[in-house]
């Protein structure tokens, strides 16, 4: 409809930054994207307004799933996430927040007790959170582990390995 102005959220991996300024330039509409977020202020808030202010919001299909069933508290710890989340000092709500603006980063679909994938996000104190969790199709979301990525071993926005060189 020509003269009609749509807003779009997108939910990315930054790897695919490229595609998602290739779609954002042939759609020629208002998009909102991480990039978009101002430095400072409340990232769940920005990125609240931002989703109900859209016409259309694009998220990958397992992420949003993911999300929908932590926001709804339908997830469960492993002992093993329980025991790190203490010894880290990482609380619930930083999770849920990480998980919320966070990205699927690793994908591992032959995991011994089955299929999981790591989510790299920021808490609202900007503290950089790794989630590892179960694929959304258990009934519960398992949360396996969740640590605070070691600047040496990740790249800046701690969403990529650094390799052997960039160590």
């Amino acid at each position: 409809m020509p003269g009609v102005s749509r807003r779009v959220f997108f939910s990315y991996s930054h790897q695919d930054e490229a595609l998602l300024d290739e779609l954002a330039n042939h759609l020629s509409i208002l998009t909102w994207h991480d990039r978009k977020r101002s430095s400072v202020g409340d990232w769940d808030h920005q990125i609240n307004d931002n989703l109900n202010t859209a016409d259309i919001i694009l998220l990958p299909p397992m992420l949003a799933e993911i999300r929908r069933k932590i926001a709804d508290d339908q997830f469960e710890f492993s002992k093993h996430a329980v025991d790190q989340s203490i010894l880290r000092g990482i609380h619930l709500q930083e999770i849920k927040q990480a998980i919320a603006n966070g990205q699927v980063i690793e994908d591992y679909p032959d995991d011994k007790y089955g299929p999981t994938c790591l989510i790299s996000g920021l808490t609202q104190a900007n503290r950089p959170l790794h989630v590892q969790c179960s694929y959304p199709s258990r009934s519960l979301i398992k949360i396996i582990t969740v640590y605070e990525p070691n600047s040496n071993l990740w790249n800046n926005d701690f969403t990529r390995r650094r390799s052997n060189d960039e160590q």
